[in-house]
């Protein structure tokens, strides 16, 4: 089970860090 939930983990972390940083580009745009 531990080998086919780490992949999914990696992308969900990986989707979460991209959203984070297309956020603070926003922000410092914005600010």
């Amino acid at each position: 089970k531990t080998i086919t939930v780490i992949p999914g983990l990696k992308t969900i972390v990986g989707a979460l860090i991209q959203s984070v940083k297309k956020l603070a580009d926003v922000m410092i745009l914005t600010v």
